[in-house]
């Protein structure tokens, strides 16, 4: 069966996704800008709900949402009942947004986490994606990266694919002619040794890695991406 992917909803700013796993809530206040709609993911939608926060869309399968009517009328409701996906990608494919930042959704249990890496992978440069849980968070860079980070900040990379770059700067393992392989070569763990940190992939128009960077680092990354 080949699944009929649609858009449901457009944004023109980042959008806010909230499953229902476990929830840094202090990064997610953190960054709530105002003008960043807040999206119920299932379950997510009863843990915003119970936060007293009002979700501007609930969407997925809602299997994990047992009284839809206790949500207030101007939230919106998406339901999505096909089981080929998990309600993450659901809400991947029927969303348009320049960057979704992710909260509930890695962390806490592995098959959650490798669910959503396969996720990630599957809409590497379609969607810009930044997963957050209670330590770190993670991105899919859209071609080079530039950024502003503190003094030896850890800095992993995690291949998707094979990737090979042509060169870097600022971390105390350069990449430079490195490729990473899953089962071969991974680069977690390196370390900055400036507060600049460049990385350029040898084809820089594919998305094949992630970075790993720990929550002291969002705010930074958040304001470069966008």
């Amino acid at each position: 069966m080949v699944l009929a992917l649609t858009i449901q909803k457009t944004y023109e700013t980042p959008v806010i996704l909230v499953g229902g796993g476990d929830i840094a809530w202090q990064q997610l206040e953190a960054i709530n800008c105002p003008a960043y709609p807040i999206i119920g993911v299932d379950g997510g939608a009863v843990s915003l709900h119970e936060k007293g926060t009002i979700a501007e869309l609930i969407i997925g399968d809602l299997d994990s949402v047992s009284n839809i009517t206790s949500f207030p009328a101007s939230t919106e409701i998406i339901k999505l009942e096909e089981q080929q996906t998990t309600d993450f990608e659901k809400a991947l494919y029927s969303i348009d947004a320049p960057l979704f930042i992710c909260f509930g959704f890695w962390g806490n249990r592995l098959d959650h986490c490798m669910s959503a890496l396969h996720v990630l992978m599957k809409y590497r440069g379609q969607k810009c994606v930044v997963m957050v849980d209670q330590a770190d968070f993670l991105f899919t860079p859209h071609g080079p990266i530039d950024l502003e980070l503190s003094l030896k900040t850890r800095f992993s990379i995690y291949p998707l694919e094979a990737t090979t770059f042509t060169a870097s700067s600022g971390l105390l393992y350069p990449l430079d002619g490195l490729t990473l392989k899953a089962g071969d070569a991974i680069g977690t763990s390196n370390q900055t040794n400036s507060s600049r940190v460049r990385i350029s992939p040898t084809n820089d128009t594919q998305v094949n890695y992630v970075v790993i960077l720990p929550n002291s680092e969002l705010g930074a990354v958040l304001s470069s991406i966008f």
